[in-house]
């Protein structure tokens, strides 16, 4: 009884798209993501909207954060039962999901909720939760269908397949059988970025045409995230990159940049459209093609006239790169030391640079008046107290205009998770965030070789000591 009430849910779900479209009703995408303060925009859900719309040109798309407001929890807006509304009233015929990995567990009741309500819909989760864990991403109640790659292609694949209440298997994507097996295909890439729109910012406006509060950026309130490719060719044991590159091992490139000279000109669009005063970067690495960076900055240099932010390793940040990286408006550098300890950076992430490349390349963006932001975690697998002291000392010595720093959380897939699982560390319940509360605690098991509880708070508290003495510029700035 339970397949057949599967399947008749999913046939309902496309009937309702295959009759609009029949009837000449657009299509209607709801798409969704987390924003734990509202103030987080979601790129891929952008560039997906962008793509929809060019391929289906008369489809409806809406946005829908699920936002968590500290400040105001008992707003209706943000419980559950407001996520759900504002969604039944918008009938979408198809929801679509963006999820990070951190994000899964706090999402699930807004899931569970709409399924309630809703039970006939399609959802399709996408992001590096769905990429890492499709499996358990699938298995819930609620998920039709998890995309484990780029997810342009797969989500028209799904929408026109939904239209035409066809049977066909849609590359990309995981989807449940009606006996309730999972149809898997492989992951798409979209391997050639001159061939997709530039994302959609539309999505994140408001009634008046205006950028909604939640697309207030890390650097400034007129800034706007934009990207200038995908890929990473890094393999950090503790990120999801080394999963992409592994998935994608000789499938095509990667590492994929947007043409400069349209970049460029998308970049004086969005800055006439929205009146910002600052771009973020948000590539996983800027700086991994030296040839098209310095062609971007010397025409972003020419054009644009905004200060901007990057992210960079250490290895590429050479002072020559700054000064022309500063002279075209960088403002900005953010990059990750993430352990102090040269011998358990080395031993344990798989970050080969020394400690005097990176207080060689914190001291060269200094020289140009570059600002730096280094990222750091502390509480990985089998580090020890004296590895996190090695960490705030290290940016005690580089005095960075702004210290981060973040709860090792192990993320499924990963090779420090398969450390992690390997020795029995991982607790029962799934570690989910990587923020640290008043009390913090490790996202593992405390096990011999590795800092206790009770030393990684007496860390963390001298790792805040230094924020409010060192951290000289609020990223909120004006």
């Amino acid at each position: 009884m339970e397949v057949i009430r599967f399947w008749q849910n999913l046939k309902q779900a496309a009937a309702p798209a295959k009759s609009i479209a029949s009837s000449g009703s657009p299509f209607r995408l709801a798409l969704t993501y987390y924003s734990s303060d509202g103030n987080a925009m979601n790129m891929p859900l952008a560039c997906l909207s962008a793509y929809a719309k060019r391929e289906i040109p008369d489809i409806e798309v809406r946005l829908f954060p699920i936002i968590h407001d500290h400040n105001d929890p008992a707003d209706e807006r943000y419980t559950v039962n407001g996520f759900v509304q504002q969604v039944s009233a918008f009938r979408p015929n198809l929801i679509a999901a963006s999820c990070m990995s951190p994000h899964w567990e706090p999402m699930q009741p807004y899931f569970q909720a709409i399924h309630s309500r809703l039970p006939e819909m399609p959802l399709i989760i996408g992001g590096y939760q769905a990429i890492l864990s499709p499996d358990e991403t699938l298995a819930a109640d609620a998920v039709t269908h998890v995309c484990v790659g780029d997810g342009e292609a797969p989500l028209v694949g799904l929408i026109r397949k939904l239209m035409d209440d066809s049977a066909e298997a849609i590359p990309g994507l995981w989807e449940k059988s009606a006996q309730r097996d999972v149809v898997k295909s492989a992951p798409v890439l979209s391997e050639d970025l001159t061939a997709l729109p530039f994302p959609d910012y539309a999505i994140y406006e408001d009634q008046d045409g205006n950028l909604g509060p939640w697309v207030v950026s890390t650097y400034s309130k007129k800034g706007l995230p934009v990207m200038s490719g995908r890929g990473c060719p890094y393999r950090c044991t503790y990120c999801n990159n080394t999963v992409m590159l592994e998935q994608y091992r000789g499938r095509g490139s990667y590492l994929r940049k947007y043409d400069p000279e349209r970049l460029v000109e998308e970049l004086a669009r969005l800055r006439d459209r929205y009146g910002v005063n600052l771009f973020e970067f948000w590539d996983e690495l800027f700086l991994f093609d030296v040839r098209h960076v310095y062609r971007l900055l010397e025409l972003y240099g020419k054009r644009i006239g905004l200060p901007f932010s990057i992210s960079a390793r250490v290895e590429f940040m050479d002072e020559e790169f700054f000064r022309v990286a500063y002279d075209a408006g960088c403002r900005w550098v953010s990059f990750g030391l993430e352990s102090g300890s040269e011998s358990y950076r080395n031993s344990f992430l798989g970050r080969k640079m020394s400690n005097d490349q990176i207080l060689a390349a914190a001291e060269n963006a200094r020289k140009v008046g570059i600002n730096r932001l280094t990222f750091n975690i502390v509480g990985m697998p089998f580090e020890t107290r004296e590895n996190m002291l090695e960490t705030l000392r290290i940016n005690e010595a580089i005095r960075p205009e702004f210290f981060a720093f973040f709860l090792y959380m192990p993320l499924r897939g990963t090779p420090l998770y398969d450390l992690a699982e390997e020795k029995g560390l991982l607790l029962p319940d799934a570690a989910s965030d990587y923020r640290l509360d008043d009390r913090p605690r490790l996202n593992l098991k405390e096990h011999a070789g590795g800092a206790s509880n009770e030393e990684l708070g007496e860390v963390v508290a001298k790792m805040r000591d230094f924020q409010q003495t060192n951290n000289r510029i609020d990223l909120y700035m004006n």
